[in-house]
């Protein structure tokens, strides 16, 4: 009977100590490398008081890894002013090609370059792997009522209607 009983708790030990937490860190912690990079991006900005967004090219998005499944993301706009979102999350989609990214930042912004000041912001984004497509949008509910800033691949732009 003791040998019996050694035996499954020698069993029972292999099986419990063989899962381990790593395993799930390890694949968490590649989700927020797989978005990490410099996005050369067009943006679209649109707000109540426009009937068509504005837009231009030659602004870029940051993305820094700075946990598990957090990143830092860094907007820097021409005409838009500078966003800074620190823990923002990733989390991959059920077939692990396409990254969500979210999360609330601060958004840099004024008509005076000397006087600038800081608005709430949210971001939203969905990057596919390999980072070609990607679509970020960074709203800014008290500018202009309600700002809406979209950023998409500057390869992506349509060559007329800008």
């Amino acid at each position: 009977m003791k040998l019996k009983l050694f035996l499954f708790m020698a069993l029972a030990g292999i099986f419990f100590t063989s899962c381990s937490k790593d395993e799930k860190n390890d694949s968490v912690s590649a989700v927020a490398e797989k978005v990490v990079g410099v996005y050369d991006v067009h943006t679209s900005a649109a707000f109540s008081k426009t009937p068509k967004p504005m837009e231009n090219d030659g602004d870029k998005v940051t993305i820094t890894k700075m946990g598990n499944n957090t990143v830092k993301v860094i907007f820097a706009g021409k005409t838009w002013g500078a966003g800074a979102f620190e823990n923002v999350t990733v989390a991959a989609n059920s077939n692990g090609k396409q990254y969500a990214v979210s999360g609330q930042g601060t958004m840099k912004m004024g008509m005076d370059p000397k006087k600038l000041s800081d608005y709430q912001a949210t971001l939203k984004a969905e990057v596919t792997e390999g980072k070609k497509n990607f679509n970020f949008k960074i709203t800014v509910p008290s500018v202009m009522g309600g700002l809406a800033i979209t950023l998409t691949p500057a390869a992506n732009v349509p060559q007329s209607g800008k």
